[in-house]
């Protein structure tokens, strides 16, 4: 039926990436964007400065080879049984250590930055900001031999150097593939930001450009590429409730995926389309798109750093950008930037990583022209698993189930079949279902059974296989003996006007019944209003069995620190929040 389940094309990703390198060596990789700049020349002439690289195939290689032969001078197995860490911004360096890991026989591990994002956004002086535990906990689990860090995240890894011991640390500057003059303006510019490094002392951190200077690079016949069933990478999941966990995709998990996609999107997509990464390349969202425009679509990835509204609708503009992929927060920023206007190039434009809410969805489609279609997914599958169509626009629907995914919605408790219309459980069957989490065989056991992967979301199906998501399983409260979800809660009151599109609900004890709860919602009010413009709200969402305990007022500030760098509202923070606060 679809020629890469018969495994004709499926590899190793750094097989696919040498079969890149050789059809068009000279092609567009990476187009690298450091930053955006303004210029004005009097009071009439200005012009914007993109400060950046563009980077051929036959570069991309060249510096994949680089970090594969230093990483091999520091393993000591080359077996796969150890992990280098990659904790860095978007940069070229990300695909060399990514890819060199890969083909020096090790596993990378992907640290997420998404607990420290907002700081980092704020420019808050770096020695102030203080390791998470997540962050920690992150690393700690992957025991990495090797850690490749964007070099002012120096001061964050030094709050751990009795754990990590001998680890090799090699610094890289964002600028470390730029041109020379380039890289003469980004240290001006990162000195007075507070975000030059200098070489620490230490006899195990190098800086990445100190060490290139030395290698002489092997061809690519020198290395060995890792089976396609191998695993290709570490994401650290953890949902919006659970400790992290490193999910391990083959790489024909996720080669398969990318040619799931594909299939999908079929005309949608052609080779040679301008894809802008805005996600961060060590979330599994990113990084699929990334490597579906490496290693599939072979047009240029436009990308910068970190996601600066200004920034990407001027590149949305002058590169002419045909495919991206945000969420929900990045859409809304988008809309804030007045220069943002009709995107003619723009053909695909897809949202993930959480629910996008509908007057975003309808206001970007007004002022752009592009059509924002929503996808479903979970980094344990690789990640994608449905996406809508642009022939199948439906309201709320996260589409129907990619080629050769099979997905069944259960009973939460008798965990028997439901059919059309039914809310269960999301279980999923196909070639993208990672192979376990790292070093995790109980946990594991628990989320792979029988062959399927347990989600713990909840949707339900129609009559024409579109799917629907309701909620998270944990984030349900039971309500005289009914599952309600907080995402519909929170749906019923962002239609207020009220509500400046931000809601969170929890469940609470409800006093004198066992197992039940209250809900407690937080909104941030419109300017003007105030919560008496609610009580409609309020009092409709009682009488559909919703039990509303409290509905509080928070500002956009409170609300932005309980959010991940993607938007995701962590429920822990908001419960912790209610416990502390109230």
């Amino acid at each position: 039926m679809f020629k890469w389940l018969e495994e004709e094309d499926v590899v190793s990703l750094p097989e696919a990436l040498f079969s890149a390198i050789t059809a068009n060596p000279r092609g567009i990789a990476l187009d690298y964007v450091l930053k955006v700049h303004p210029v004005r020349i009097g009071k009439l002439f200005k012009f914007n400065l993109v400060i950046g690289k563009r980077m051929s195939y036959e570069e991309l290689g060249k510096l994949v080879k680089g970090f594969a032969d230093f990483f091999s001078s520091r393993l000591l197995w080359r077996d796969f049984s150890e992990t280098i860490a990659i904790f860095t911004l978007n940069c070229p360096q990300f695909w060399g250590a990514y890819f060199g890991a890969q083909i020096s026989g090790a596993t990378p591990a992907l640290i997420s930055l998404a607990t420290i994002a907002k700081e980092l956004r704020a420019k808050k002086p770096i020695e102030e900001i203080k390791i998470t535990a997540e962050i920690r906990e992150q690393i700690l689990d992957a025991k990495p031999r090797i850690i490749v860090a964007t070099d002012f995240l120096w001061p964050l890894l030094s709050q751990l150097k009795d754990e990590l011991g001998d680890t090799t640390i090699i610094l890289t500057r964002l600028a470390d593939t730029l041109p020379f003059y380039w890289r003469k303006l980004y240290k001006k510019a990162a000195t007075k930001e507070g975000r030059w490094i200098e070489p620490p002392p230490a006899k195990n951190v190098f800086m990445l450009n100190d060490v290139l200077k030395k290698i002489d690079l092997r061809p690519w016949s020198a290395f060995a590429y890792p089976d396609k069933e191998q695993v290709a990478h570490l994401i650290y999941t953890g949902g919006t409730t659970g400790i992290p966990k490193g999910a391990m995709s083959s790489h024909a998990n996720v080669l398969s995926n990318i040619f799931q996609c594909r299939d999908h999107l079929g005309e949608y997509i052609q080779e040679g389309d301008r894809v802008l990464g805005t996600m961060p390349f060590f979330h599994s969202y990113g990084l699929i798109i990334a490597l579906m425009s490496i290693l599939n679509v072979q047009g240029p990835l436009i990308f910068p750093p970190t996601f600066e509204p200004k920034g990407v609708v001027y590149l949305l503009k002058k590169k002419k950008i045909q495919i991206l992929g945000a969420i929900n927060r990045m859409f809304k920023a988008l809309l804030a930037v007045p220069a943002l206007g009709k995107l003619p190039d723009l053909k695909l434009c897809i949202s993930g990583a959480g629910k996008l809410d509908k007057n975003v969805k309808d206001e970007f489609e007004r002022q752009t022209g592009a059509k924002i279609f929503e996808g479903y997914g979970l980094t344990e599958a690789s990640p994608v698993v449905s996406v809508t169509l642009p022939c199948e626009d439906q309201p709320r629907t996260i589409g129907r189930p990619l080629p050769g995914t099979e997905v069944k919605i259960v009973d939460l408790e008798t965990r028997k079949e439901l059919g059309p219309g039914e809310i269960g459980e999301i279980l999923i069957r196909g070639p993208q279902v990672m192979i376990g989490y790292y070093k995790k065989l109980e946990e594991t056991a628990k989320i792979l059974v029988d062959g399927w992967l347990r989600t713990g979301d909840t949707a339900y199906r129609d009559e024409k296989g579109f799917l629907y998501f309701v909620g998270r399983e944990k984030e349900m409260s039971k309500i005289n003996g009914e599952n309600v979800f907080w995402l519909d809660v929170e749906r019923h009151f962002l239609l207020s006007e009220a509500v400046d599109q931000k809601c969170a609900v929890v469940g609470v004890p409800r006093p004198g019944y066992e197992d039940e709860q209250m809900l407690v919602v937080f909104v941030v009010l419109g300017r003007g209003k105030t919560l008496d413009d609610l009580k409609d709200f309020i009092y409709s969402a009682n009488s559909k069995n919703w039990l509303i305990k409290k509905t509080l007022a928070v500002s956009e500030k409170v609300f932005s620190e309980w959010e991940d760098a993607i938007g995701k509202v962590q429920k822990k923070k908001v419960k912790k929040y209610y416990e502390e606060q109230l």
